[in-house]
């Protein structure tokens, strides 16, 4: 069967012998109800059956509006239409004073096709044994999370635990065409633990395709899709980011042109005689394979699209390395390996750390009001980014909205990687956004990223390219191919508060591969520090997550994937955050004796490191060097 979200608590249902139900049609504004009004365009359908769940709101009996004359089913009992035996029950609906005086709602389901069907309507209140026991064996459920006018939150999540339905459909929630219901399914999505699944605008489903387990399915509504994300998936690539060969680079290349065509193609974005100015990821001068970087044949195949298509003035690739207080843009792009794959005489590298930086600033800041941003990319036709698809310990998720930290010249990056980071990345978004987004995902980085040392955080069968050109929803898209919830990432919020780009999944059209066939369950970046490793002693004070706590993490993860920790001859400790008198109690004088080494990390202990000579400092706000010398003092400390 067929089923298909017309809005509010309205589905067409249309079974494989063409019989057509329709339930709950709605009305756009009713004399009950004045002053509400839905804004979902009236379906134009013809129906065999109706089902309505209560009489007298607009927003569920307009019959009227249903062609074809069909049987209607009302009222609480049995009856039989089209060989279907519909069965209902009256339960009670909420009003402003609490439940209605006497049931008003109808629970109504019926089977068909191997498949148990029901519609709650606007159920108020958890449903009894007596209840729930007719409903045992239920396939698909139609649930209202819109609370106000139905139950809240925690009596549908117990509902559904009663009646354990393979699936779970959401109804009458607010939308933009529903903004008068308290609360939207994103809201639900929050605190409730079944799986997501976005099957677009119609769910085809039968008896042998029921996942096999709970699934909340959310069908797109009757309003446009705002924007299309592309999906291009392999099930096997072969080879690696550094080590491959035509056969892998033909494999990509099909996926780059599949997942850009899906988006309108790259004529769209590029033009004829344009400057183009591509952006990979290089965080470090690190090797392709440990997965940090974006994958040259990404970004080999990019290039021979847009040289293949369009007959372009320039394209001009570089970045301005994350760590280029250690390695410049050229050494970066060589080790990498990116550098080899510009051998066209129309591809020239920017090193965007040296050259010439434009003064911007930025409308509205929450917490960057200006900085500057290379020329390249300010003066650039088209300006296009290449993410690697990695966790993050600052960000939690390093995408889209993230590589806008890469527009920066080391100062700017050095304060902008602190607590506040998720906001600078909400300013700079405002100011400078990519034409194209085109997401590395053959392999990815889970845990600790964005250079985690741990074989086990990489992962090397993603096989995935996502591609378009809203940063927001390219961003919602990855976020949920990764299993996490969108509020879990914080520039997904600010971006919704501040209505930067579309972000609900419902109005993102999805072309290509679906993503539950994508979807997997990352390990999330955790600061977490203190009580990790066992030689190591933390001492802090009002530390920043996203700042020091970020830095130090990182670097004790390196030494500890190079197998330093447990060479340590004994126990290190660590100093950090804003400290007070009791705190230099604690730590200084007979204390400090019997560490091997203190390291102090971040300008807040500045004093105090400078204090006491045997101290290591590693300063900044942030410290992003620690990344790399605590890994060094480490060494130094293991014979």
């Amino acid at each position: 069967m067929k089923i298909r979200w017309l809005g509010q608590s309205c589905f067409e249902i249309v079974l494989n012998s063409g019989i057509r139900i329709v339930t709950d049609p709605f009305a756009q504004e009713g004399a009950d109800f004045p002053g509400l009004k839905l804004s979902y365009p009236i379906p134009d359908i013809e129906a065999d059956i109706v089902v309505v769940s209560h009489m007298g709101h607009f927003d569920h009996d307009a019959i009227n509006i249903v062609k074809g004359n069909p049987i209607v089913v009302n009222k609480p009992g049995e009856i039989e239409a089209k060989g279907i035996r519909f069965i209902g029950f009256g339960t009670y609906h909420l009003t402003a004073d609490g439940f209605s005086p006497e049931p008003f709602n109808n629970v109504f389901y019926w089977e068909t096709e191997g498949l148990k069907l029901c519609h709650l309507g606007d159920l108020g209140h958890l449903l009894n044994k007596e209840q729930i026991a007719r409903l045992e064996g239920t396939d698909i459920l139609f649930v209202p999370l819109g609370e106000g006018f139905a139950m809240p939150f925690d009596v549908v999540i117990e509902n559904i635990k009663l009646i354990k339905p393979k699936v779970v459909i959401p109804m009458h929630y607010k939308t933009d065409e529903a903004p008068f219901l308290p609360k939207s399914v994103e809201d639900f999505l929050r605190i409730c633990d079944l799986e997501p699944w976005y099957p677009g605008e119609t769910l085809e489903i039968s008896k042998d395709t029921l996942p096999s387990f709970p699934a909340i399915c959310i069908l797109r509504g009757p309003m446009p899709y705002k924007t299309t994300v592309a999906i291009a998936h392999r099930d096997e690539i072969g080879e690696t980011p550094g080590n491959y060969t035509e056969q892998s680079l033909s494999i990509i290349r099909d996926m780059v042109r599949e997942a850009i065509d899906n988006i309108g193609g790259i004529e769209r974005y590029v033009k004829k005689g344009n400057t183009v100015l591509i952006r990979p990821n290089t965080v470090n001068a690190v090797p392709p394979d440990l997965c940090a970087t974006t994958d040259p044949r990404v970004v080999a195949a990019l290039l021979d699209l847009i040289l293949e298509r369009v007959d372009v003035k320039e394209i001009k690739v570089g970045d301005y390395v994350g760590l280029n207080f250690l390695f410049d843009c050229k050494q970066a792009m060589e080790v990498t390996g990116l550098e080899k794959v510009l051998k066209d005489p129309r591809v020239k590298m920017v090193e965007l750390d040296t050259e010439p930086a434009i003064h911007v600033s930025v409308p509205k800041p929450k917490a960057l009001p200006d900085f500057y941003v290379p020329k390249s990319i300010w003066e650039a036709d088209v300006y296009i980014i290449v993410p690697k698809l990695k966790t993050h310990l600052m960000s939690r998720l390093s995408c889209s909205l993230k590589m806008g930290q890469g527009v920066y010249g080391w100062r700017d990056k050095r304060r902008n990687h602190r607590e506040d980071i998720a906001q600078k990345m909400i300013d700079t978004y405002k100011v400078v956004r990519p034409n194209l987004i085109l997401v590395d995902a053959i392999w990815t980085m889970q845990g600790n990223g964005p250079l985690s040392l741990y074989p086990y955080d990489i992962i090397k069968d993603m096989n995935t390219i996502i591609a378009g050109s809203d940063g927001v929803a390219v961003d919602a898209v990855a976020t949920n191919l990764m299993g996490f919830d969108f509020d879990y990432v914080p520039t997904n919020r600010l971006c919704r508060q501040e209505n930067l780009g579309v972000f609900r999944l419902r109005e993102i059209e999805i072309a290509g591969t679906s993503m539950e066939k994508v979807r997997r369950k990352y390990r999330k970046a955790t600061c977490d520090i203190a009580g990790v490793f066992p030689k190591v002693d933390v001492y802090m004070g009002g530390t920043c997550d996203a700042g020091c706590m970020a830095c130090i993490r990182g670097g004790f993860d390196g030494a500890d994937a190079m197998g330093l920790l447990d060479k340590l001859p004994g126990p290190v400790a660590i100093v950090t955050g804003r400290i007070d008198e009791t705190f230099h109690e604690l730590i200084e004088g007979s204390t400090l004796g019997r560490y091997v080494k203190v390291i102090a990390v971040g300008e807040c202990v500045r004093d105090f490191a400078l204090s006491n000579p045997n101290v290591a400092f590693i300063p900044g706000c942030c410290p992003i060097t620690a990344f790399g010398k605590i890994p060094e003092i480490i060494k130094s400390l293991v014979k």
